[in-house]
């Protein structure tokens, strides 16, 4: 028997902001878990961290019609960034 443990990371809160995504925690959570990857690999919730600045840097979301596929680096690739 073959077990995997997935792990994808959602970008999906902004409380409390203009631009928010999500209205609370529990919204918040409702969202991933009903998206269509969450439901097909049959994923489960670590956590969830509501990120509003990194670095000094506020955060600031816009809708936008089209998705986009983001870069995602994995163990190995930044493994050998060195």
């Amino acid at each position: 028997m073959e077990i995997q443990h997935y792990h994808k990371n959602y970008a999906i809160i902004l409380l409390n902001q203009p631009t928010a995504i999500a209205e609370d925690i529990k919204s918040a959570k409702n969202k991933i878990k009903n998206k269509e990857i969450f439901i097909a690999k049959k994923m489960h919730i670590d956590g969830i961290q509501e990120i509003v600045n990194v670095d000094g840097y506020s955060i600031s979301v816009t809708k936008k019609e089209l998705e986009t596929n983001n870069p995602i680096f994995n163990y190995d690739a930044v493994k050998n960034l060195d």
